[in-house]
């Protein structure tokens, strides 16, 4: 690409930046206050988002990303969710175009492909419980695990 070819970012690509931008705030912040706390930091990723792992003393590994910055918003969430990021900028470029939006037939019907996806997060979810021994990380994998099931069910109710 030459220099000739560079565009500067459009809104909405300027707005994901940010929110990802934020994301990465919060969890460096985060796993700064591990650090200080004793936790080490693991050369791995966390297998369902690949933030970087830390350890407690006690060998616990833990997902600042997953269990501290987890919310049910986080499926809408441009700086967590590649398909909600492209989203929003193909919504803001329809904006400036001013272009009619039309969801009629958008839809398939075929949702074995985010079932399957759905199903591989469960999968991850349950690894990531079996090495938990704090009540607290364990509920929020548990009501993780939960969503995610509920979402498959809806998606085979359609």
């Amino acid at each position: 690409m030459s220099e000739d070819d560079w565009r500067p970012p459009t809104e909405a690509e300027r707005k994901v930046l940010e929110k990802r931008r934020e994301r990465s705030a919060k969890i460096s912040q985060s796993m700064g206050s591990y650090l200080l706390k004793g936790y080490k930091m693991l050369d791995a990723e966390c297998p369902a988002c690949g933030t970087i792992l830390l350890e407690s003393k006690d060998k616990t590994k833990h997902c600042v990303s997953c269990i501290d910055l987890v919310s049910d918003s986080d499926k809408d969430d441009p700086a967590t969710d590649d398909r909600a990021a492209q989203s929003l900028i193909e919504e803001n470029k329809l904006k400036e175009t001013n272009a009619p939006v039309c969801l009629a037939g958008s839809s398939t019907g075929n949702y074995s492909t985010s079932i399957q996806v759905l199903q591989q997060k469960i999968n991850e979810m349950t690894q990531l419980l079996a090495n938990k021994s704090d009540p607290i990380v364990i509920l929020q994998l548990a009501d993780t695990i939960r969503h995610l099931a509920d979402a498959i069910k809806s998606l085979r109710d359609i």
